[in-house]
């Protein structure tokens, strides 16, 4: 496992324990500022406009326009979508560091970005409550298409993209809000489909390797499954305070206030402990990213009302 937090950059064996140090240098980011391809790592610096990407245990840095609020990268790790502060979304070349397309798209921040299995939609919410589907064939025809989704009413924290999944005639999507309101939504609806008040603090929204269900971590330890063939939840109560994040791989791995702890996923026993004594607040399963190409990341400069010079065609 990788994990990034307040603490650096490590490695993690099975048991949770350290086998390797990459940085001691602290990378704090929000719950959606970093993500992980083939390829790469990638932060977004949650104090200052900047991006660190890792591969090969090297690291590397790029000044971007504002500070990147939501990160996500296309399945093959080629493209970077980066929602902002300022509710633009832009979308990078990550090998040649080209800024292919930048837009205004909310105008408050842009808290999550997710993508779906078959690159062709991505999903975005925004700090006051909207959701936007964005068709990509259509960003980078420069016909750029969007649908809005209206419900909630306060900060939207995290969404999972569901489309094209194993439930999508049922559910295209999930987002889950600041007052603990969990909302299941389709495509074609503009109006959420179903809509559940949970009794814990939400902190982050995962989706399960094969999209049968979704977790949601707690600011009191608790660790929500959302069943998407039946809409119901359940409860399980981890760790004694936050769950900062979680990863699934073999077994559930949850990282909290009180440490890393490994969980059977069938039935919520506990397999393995480690009080770690690191900050952290993202997992990653697998390798260490190892890229084989050498970044060319440009710094860009923020002018307004200057599409002409962020948008790049991408040929399809």
């Amino acid at each position: 496992m990788i994990g990034v937090g307040k603490s650096g950059i490590f490695v993690l064996d099975s048991n949770g324990r350290i086998s390797e140090t990459i940085s001691n240098e602290p990378f704090i980011s929000n719950s959606n500022g970093c993500i992980i391809s083939k390829n790469q790592l990638c932060i977004s610096q949650l104090d200052k406009a900047k991006l660190v990407f890792l591969a090969k245990n090297q690291l590397f840095r790029a000044s971007v326009p504002e500070i990147m609020t939501s990160l996500e990268f296309s399945s093959e790790g080629e493209l970077l979508f980066c929602g902002s502060k300022s509710g633009k979304l832009y979308v990078w070349q990550v090998r040649l560091g080209n800024l292919l397309f930048c837009e205004q798209i909310f105008y408050n921040e842009i808290t999550d970005v997710k993508i779906d299995c078959n690159n062709s939609n991505l999903l975005l919410s925004s700090s006051n409550g909207d959701l936007c589907l964005v068709d990509l064939l259509s960003l980078f025809s420069n016909k750029l298409s969007l649908k809005n989704y209206l419900g909630h009413t306060s900060h939207v924290l995290s969404v999972c993209n569901l489309l094209y999944g194993i439930h999508s005639s049922k559910v295209s999507f999930l987002s889950v809000s600041r007052d603990r309101n969990l909302r299941f939504w389709h495509q074609d609806n503009v109006n959420t489909v179903h809509s559940k008040q949970l009794t814990s603090n939400p902190i982050k929204m995962y989706k399960d390797k094969y999209s049968i269900c979704c977790y949601i971590t707690c600011e009191d330890g608790h660790l929500i499954t959302v069943d998407l063939s039946d809409f119901s939840i359940n409860y399980s109560k981890l760790h004694g305070g936050p769950i900062y994040t979680c990863v699934e791989l073999d077994n559930l791995i949850t990282f909290g206030i009180d440490g890393i702890k490994i969980w059977d996923k069938s039935n919520n026993m506990l397999l393995k402990y480690h009080q770690s004594g690191i900050s952290l607040n993202h997992l990653f399963g697998g390798q260490l990213p190892n890229s084989s190409f050498k970044f060319k990341l440009l710094k860009f400069h923020k002018q307004e009302d200057d599409r002409e010079r962020y948008s790049i065609p991408l040929s399809m």
